[in-house]
């Protein structure tokens, strides 16, 4: 009786789905990401990227890699990139949106005067995937395509940003673990003589620095807010360093674009909407 043949290794990292992976040619890699399936295919002469977004949210907070793996269903997209010769390394990383992302809270939220609170909200997370020796970008995607929305007091006056919710949560515990969501810690401090109504914040995270925990959980830096006494300004500082009050961190990708000062002054109304 002939012998079974042995089933491809699997390998899945400990707590996380980016980093470097080593190919042999004809080989595939499968991550599921949250909503997200992405394939990497190397060839002798090409690297095959496939992916496809899933329209179910029952795997929201799930990832797995199969390493070798198969490739997705027919639905995929598929993008092709070609090369003299293709190198066995490619490396995928955590990246955050390339444009400022503006969060509503399920709930409109009241600041009263003097006041101060740290909410988490969340944004999404992109994949950058290049070739280790070259630095090639074979893909840059977010892994759960958000909406696109314009912020701005008229529609000659703002800028096009990403929409994304949250649930503004106040503790550290119950902040969901989800791979394809990074979290933001804003403080906020009401200088102000009047409630301040926060029904969306714009997060500047083109300028923000990723940060990963043990767990696989992804971090950005602290964003504080502090508005003036007449309700009408307020000012930024994007704080140095990994997020406070979470510990064993790990940096994982830099700003897209480095702010020109770790303080900014705004109008409230290009801020919170």
């Amino acid at each position: 009786m002939p012998a079974t043949p042995s089933s491809p290794t699997k390998r899945r990292p400990p707590t996380h789905w980016w980093g470097d992976f080593e190919f042999a040619l004809d080989q595939t890699g499968l991550w599921r990401i949250g909503p997200m399936s992405l394939a990497l295919t190397r060839l002798q002469g090409e690297w095959r990227v496939q992916y496809a977004e899933s329209a179910s949210m029952d795997d929201d907070d799930h990832w797995s890699v199969d390493f070798p793996g198969e490739e997705p269903d027919g639905n995929a997209r598929v993008d092709r990139h070609f090369f003299h010769q293709t190198a066995g390394t490619v490396a995928l990383q955590p990246k955050l949106a390339d444009r400022a992302v503006v969060t509503r809270p399920a709930n409109p939220l009241h600041l009263p005067p003097g006041e101060q609170t740290r909410l988490f909200v969340g944004s999404p997370v992109w994949i950058e995937v290049h070739v280790q020796a070259s630095k090639v970008v074979l893909f840059d995607a977010p892994i759960q395509r958000p909406s696109d929305t314009w912020f701005g007091p008229s529609t000659w006056e703002g800028e096009m940003c990403y929409a994304s919710r949250t649930q503004a949560r106040l503790r550290l515990d119950e902040i969901p673990l989800r791979p394809h969501r990074a979290v933001t810690a804003v403080k906020i401090h009401n200088r102000g003589d009047d409630s301040l109504l926060l029904e969306k914040i714009k997060l500047p995270v083109r300028h923000f620095t990723l940060y990963a925990l043990s767990d696989g959980m992804l971090w950005t830096n602290d964003l504080s807010v502090s508005i003036e006494k007449r309700l009408s300004t307020a000012e930024l500082h994007i704080e140095e360093g990994p997020p406070s009050g979470v510990k064993a961190t790990v940096l994982v990708s830099g700003p897209r674009e480095r702010a020109e000062g770790r303080v900014i002054s705004r109008t409230l109304g290009t801020i919170f909407g």
